[in-house]
Formats: structure tokens, sequence, C-alpha cells
């Protein structure tokens, strides 16, 4: 896989904090733990032993995924970025226009999305309907419910 994941800078270095931790606190406990099941004799036998292996396997599979995605990113600075449409890192203020609520989202990487903080990430079918739009304009997003129309109201 060759594409390039964009992330702000905070997101990058939460990144590599995650991977840091991941290898330096949570495998060493996990070798810890490996190692003192297998002092507990017949390995064949031995559900300790298989279950820590197991939990050392699957944090090698997600440092792998983690340290992937961190080789794809492509630092953008959000404060670098115009204000006049919605580019990565836009906080959008947007009104449904059917139900006349009020959403705001930012989007952000694909790491860094967080949607109960309005944190959209930027594959997110909504943020690619929003992607290159002005204040003013609308953007429709297809939804399992049918298509929601967002009327941007602010884009900062």
């Amino acid at each position: 896989m060759t594409d390039i994941v964009p992330m702000s800078p905070e997101g990058f270095e939460q990144g590599r904090a995650k991977l840091q931790h991941m290898k330096e606190v949570e495998r060493k406990a996990l070798e810890v733990r490996l190692g003192e099941a297998r002092e507990l004799g017949d390995l064949s036998e031995n559900s300790e032993f298989e279950s820590a292996r197991a939990d050392l396997w699957l944090l090698d599979q997600r440092v792998a995924e983690l340290e992937d995605r961190l080789a794809r990113v492509q630092v953008v600075d959000p404060n670098s970025q115009p204000k006049d449409a919605v580019l990565f890192g836009a906080k959008v203020k947007c009104v449904d226009t059917k139900s006349k609520d009020v959403e705001l989202f930012e989007l952000v990487g694909e790491g860094e999305a967080d949607p109960m903080n309005n944190k959209i990430s930027i594959s997110a079918p909504i943020a690619q309907a929003l992607i290159g739009k002005k204040v003013g304009e609308i953007a429709e997003v297809k939804a399992p419910r049918g298509i929601i129309r967002y009327k941007i109201v602010a884009i900062t």
C-alpha cells in the first residue's frame, strides 16, 4: 500500500508516541508475561503461554500497521491551508438543510479521527463531500438514510 496518509503535526507526534509506547512498554510487559508462562511447565497444554503468545502476535500486528501508516504520512499544517475552501485540517460549520441542525466537523487524518469530538477522517463520506466547497455552497452526502445536504456556513 503506497497511499499517502495526510496527518496534522499533532496527530503525527501522537502516533509516534503511541508506537514508542507499544514497543517499549506494552511489548516488554508481554515478553515478561510470556516468560513467566513458559516457566509454568509443559507448553503443549499451557493456556497462559498460548494467551500471552497470541497477545504478543496481535501487538506485533498493530505495531506493523502503525509503522506502515507513519511511514506514509504527509504532515500537513492546517494553519498553512487556505481558509476560503474546505481542505484538510479545516473546521467546518454546516447546517443540515432539512433538519436545520448545526454541525461542526474538523477534517483530520485517518489515525486522528474522533467522532465524539467532531473530528472526522478525511476519507469519510462527509469529509469527501465537503472537500473543495466554499461558504454558502451545498455539500451532498450519500448516507444509509438517504442524501443529506449540508450548507456550509463557516470555515476556520
